[in-house]
């Protein structure tokens, strides 16, 4: 089974560097300064044909959150 790229050893290559923003990316997320852009509508699971349509047609402001309840 082959390593993943960041865990290899290897030189840098172009996914390793794509591994790297990541780490970049979470440490920002960590720290609270980068965030997700929500929609500001909230679906259920028994509207998440409206969901759909939302993200499929443009309209939705962000990424578009379907509460799941148990």
């Amino acid at each position: 089974m082959r390593r993943h790229p960041c865990r290899s050893g290897q030189p840098p290559t172009r996914s390793s560097h794509c591994c790297e923003i990541l780490r970049e990316a979470a440490a920002l997320a960590d720290e609270g300064t980068l965030r997700p852009l929500l929609d500001g509508t909230r679906y259920t699971l028994a509207d998440v044909a409206d969901a759909h349509r939302s993200v499929e047609s443009g309209t939705a402001d962000g990424k578009v959150v379907v509460d799941v309840e148990p």
